[in-house]
This record gives structure tokens, C-alpha cells and sequence, in this order.
């Protein structure tokens, strides 16, 4: 009885995932939906999954990131610029829920370029 319990836990297996220092998770429930409350760096058991959908964790990186864009433009007196510009960015930890239900995980492309 213990090997087939064993071989049924083996094959079965529970599902983990890590949320990574600098990250902060959100976890989506197959039957509950997304869930409000954060969640820190460390591993989640995300349970049994042989027959059902476990879920999964939303990954946010919520340390500051940088991103570089070339602007091309005329000033106001006709001359060309090229511009080189660097922004510094990070997602509000207390939003993190409105940001993934509103926007998505590439909220880059949709809120700050």
C-alpha cells in the first residue's frame, strides 16, 4: 500500500513556484480567481495537480527598471533633435492587483512608454 501511495504522490506531484527576491506575486486560484493579497520572495505549493488546473503565481518585479528610448523631433524653431532619454520606472506594490486586472503583465507598453 505505501509503494502504490508513494508512486501515486511521485507521479501526481505537487506543483511549486518561486516568487524571486525583488519580486512580489499575486496568486491566481483556477476556481477563486486572482487574489488580492501580495505575495513575498520565497516557494508556494500550488497544490495537487493531476486532475485539475493548480493555478499559478502573477510574477511583478517591483525593483526600479530602466528603459532607453530615442526620441526624433523639431523644436519649436525648426531645428532637428534626436534625443536619447532614460526612464526609470517601478510598479506601485499596493496596485499590483489593479495593474494585472486593468492593464496586464506588459504594463511597460501600455502605462509608461
Amino acid at each position: 500500500m505505501k509503494a502504490f501511495v508513494l508512486t501515486i504522490s511521485f507521479v501526481a506531484g505537487c506543483a511549486y513556484q518561486s516568487v524571486q527576491p525583488g519580486h512580489l506575486g499575486l496568486r491566481y486560484r483556477a476556481h477563486g480567481g486572482l487574489q488580492r493579497d501580495t505575495l513575498p520572495e520565497g516557494r508556494y505549493n500550488l497544490g495537487w495537480c493531476l486532475w485539475r488546473d493548480c493555478g499559478r503565481i502573477v510574477d511583478f518585479d517591483v525593483t526600479f527598471s530602466t528603459a532607453h528610448q530615442e526620441l526624433r523631433t523639431t523644436s519649436q524653431e525648426g531645428l532637428a533633435l534626436d534625443l536619447m532619454l532614460s526612464l526609470s520606472y517601478k510598479p506601485i506594490t499596493s496596485e499590483l492587483y489593479e495593474l494585472e486586472t486593468e492593464i496586464g503583465a506588459n504594463y511597460y507598453d501600455e502605462v509608461v512608454e
